[in-house]
């Protein structure tokens, strides 16, 4: 699958929402998201269907964002994980955590540990 085919793929997700004028905006919204990254397509597609469960159509940067988990070949200076440390509501302290792979959101980072351990409050102190 090539970007065309990808981004084909999702505009026709949400007929009901783009309009027939909207969807050359939305290509075009798409298209440079995506810049001149080289990007495997067909595993975005998986990450995109396993994790968006959103009624609406994405947004630019929130596909830019999960391409960072699908470049075909990553840039020399790029650093493969990140660590991170988190504030614990449920201890009330900070605690040095997993690693995640370099590309992954604050937002996915806190949905992680709020999934696997529950509640709110979790923070990002450093990374």
């Amino acid at each position: 699958m090539d970007r065309h085919d990808f981004i084909s793929r999702i505009i026709t997700m949400y007929p009901h929402i783009i309009k027939d004028d909207g969807v050359s905006s939305y290509y075009d919204l798409y298209k440079r998201a995506f810049g001149g990254k080289d990007i495997d397509f067909e595993k975005l597609f998986d990450i995109f269907a396993t994790e968006y469960k959103e009624k609406y159509p994405p947004t630019g940067a929130y596909l830019s964002e999960l391409s960072l988990r699908c470049l075909k070949k990553e840039p020399e200076t790029a650093q493969r994980w990140i660590h991170v440390k988190i504030y614990n509501p449920i201890l009330k302290a900070v605690i040095n955590t997993d690693c995640f792979p370099a590309g992954t959101s604050e937002n996915a980072i806190l949905n992680t540990y709020k999934k696997r351990f529950g509640g709110e409050g979790w923070q990002i102190i450093g990374v």
